[in-house]
């Protein structure tokens, strides 16, 4: 009996040995580029279709890596150097879709340079065919997946997603047009509180009552994404907003490809940090008090005002938060004020849940 436990034992060990062996060698797959990530097995039940689409991608993959490594166009002239007529116009590696073409002589393998065939960016480092393209597909509401079915239609290589999502930021960071709109929105608010009380015009930060709530992308205790809103309320305009996530899609992939615990990953987050679209840590529902509270911060230095009204729909938790923080000192203190539509609508629930209830008892409340 001992004996056999024994070999059982080296048996059950020599198997985990085994897999942690296959396991590394899948890892060093993945991460130095033999199968791409995006053409990975997806998560979820191995299914036929899945494998099938996997496999078809894998196999275009493969193919259109080939097919640009391979193409070359010769040249009936010259060599400078050995005189061979042998010099050849070859594509390399590409970005995205942008392919690299250099001139070479296959005799002596002397180059005479090489260049894209799309204008890139020096500030960016991104390629002019790479951001147009993610900004037709974001503006049309569609995303990598439909630029990588787009490129298998047309049977050229995709762009890959780390790629896309660089070309996305770069895309965010040049476009202005959220602070040049907010300015605007500013300054009209400021002018129409201003012909309501003249006093107002020579003083540099002004006190106005806004109008604040939060939305969640989808049910809020489950939402990686949380949006806060400060409307005034003399003028209807939208003075600012703060978007908070849970989520970077950058961070997650290339966690997978590192491992989160290693210390590349751990490099390459710090250099990450200022470009990374995860800026909260809390849980769904907290989102709503905290991009609150940025805001209210934000007040004097982006807006030249301070918001010491509120107007909520009924929820206490955010107006609690914000004078817990005591976000304009001791002295001064922010006040809340109710919305009488919310009211009405709690109001008219309440009652008719207390006739339902008492329905039921056989109880007729009111004239029969």
């Amino acid at each position: 009996m001992a004996t056999g436990s024994s070999l059982t034992q080296n048996h059950s060990r020599s198997q985990s040995e085994i897999q942690g062996d296959l396991h590394k060698l899948t890892g060093m797959t993945a991460r130095y580029g033999f199968v791409s990530v995006q053409y990975r097995k997806p998560k979820g039940r191995p299914t036929k279709k899945r494998k099938m689409l996997a496999e078809n991608n894998k196999k275009r993959w493969q193919k259109s890596s080939e097919t640009v490594d391979e193409k070359k166009t010769v040249l009936k002239v010259p060599c400078k150097y050995c005189t061979n007529c042998t010099l050849a116009i070859t594509q390399h590696h590409s970005m995205g879709y942008s392919t690299k073409m250099e001139l070479l002589c296959e005799s002596c393998h002397e180059s005479y340079g090489s260049v894209f065939l799309s204008f890139q960016e020096e500030a960016k480092n991104s390629h002019d065919i790479n951001s147009k393209l993610v900004r037709a597909f974001l503006s049309i509401g569609r995303g990598h997946a439909a630029l990588e079915t787009f490129s298998s239609v047309l049977n050229m290589p995709t762009m890959d997603l780390k790629t896309f999502a660089k070309c996305m930021h770069n895309f965010s960071v040049k476009n202005k047009v959220k602070k040049k709109m907010l300015e605007m929105s500013r300054q009209a608010a400021r002018e129409a509180h201003i012909k309501v009380d003249a006093s107002l015009k020579n003083q540099e930060i002004i006190d106005v009552s806004v109008s604040y709530d939060g939305t969640w992308q989808k049910q809020r205790h489950t939402s990686n994404l949380g949006l806060g809103i400060i409307i005034d309320v003399l003028s209807g305009l939208v003075l600012d907003f703060e978007v908070l996530s849970k989520y970077c899609q950058n961070c997650v992939v290339n966690g997978r490809d590192m491992g989160v615990d290693s210390v590349e990953f751990h490099i390459w987050q710090k250099g990450h940090a200022d470009e990374c679209d995860k800026n909260f840590d809390g849980t769904s529902g907290a989102m709503e008090m905290h991009a609150a509270l940025i805001m209210w911060r934000w007040s004097i230095s982006d807006c030249q005002m301070r918001f010491v009204s509120m107007l909520s729909d009924g929820d206490s938790k955010t107006f609690q938060f914000l004078t817990d923080n005591k976000i304009y000192g001791s002295d001064i203190k922010i006040e809340k004020e109710e919305c009488l539509k919310h009211i009405a609508k709690r109001l008219g629930t309440s009652l008719r849940n207390k006739v339902k209830e008492w329905k039921v008892k056989k109880v007729t409340l009111g004239w029969a």
